[in-house]
């Protein structure tokens, strides 16, 4: 086994230049072949993907800015409702004080109209007493003084003479 065995490794490092050839060859087929019809496509779908993955990369940056330029909308926006708000508030504050003072003038209005209007009534009523006392006054009188001059006199001349004593 010793001569076989070696005969087998000399074998394994001897050249054969005719299979070098068909190898190089073939390599060179395989090559040209590969390079005229498999390479085309191959390339082709390359170039198509990095032209796929740059118009991804564009358009999420164009998403972004976009996403940017949003948010500073809604910011804004958010910040003019803010402020539309407080606008409101603010007026709805100075047109319920408004409301508020007109109401408290307009009662104050009301309530001298009230005492105005009771004065006038009072006044009223005492004139009305201060007649019906005087009336009965005179009617005192002149029975007093009936009884003490001890006739009558005439209704009229007692009644002139007692008015211009109590005026």
């Amino acid at each position: 086994m010793g001569v076989v065995g070696n005969n087998k490794i000399n074998k394994m490092f001897e050249v054969e230049t005719g299979l070098i050839f068909w190898n190089i060859v073939s390599f060179l087929l395989l090559l040209f072949i590969m390079r005229k019809w498999a390479l085309p496509p191959l390339l082709a779908a390359i170039k198509n993907r990095e032209e796929t993955i740059a118009r991804a990369v564009l358009s999420a940056e164009e998403s972004r800015k976009k996403s940017e330029e949003l948010l500073l909308l809604h910011k804004k926006k958010m910040r003019e409702a803010q402020d539309e708000a407080l606008a409101i508030t603010q007026r709805a504050k100075s047109d319920a004080e408004k409301i508020r003072s007109d109401m408290v003038l307009r009662a104050g209005k009301q309530a001298n109209i009230i005492i105005d209007q009771s004065k006038f009534e009072l006044a009223e009523e005492k004139n009305r007493i201060l007649s019906a006392a005087k009336k009965e006054i005179t009617e005192m009188a002149l029975l007093a003084a009936g009884k003490v001059i001890g006739r009558n006199v005439s209704s009229a001349d007692n009644r002139k003479i007692v008015e211009e004593f109590i005026k």
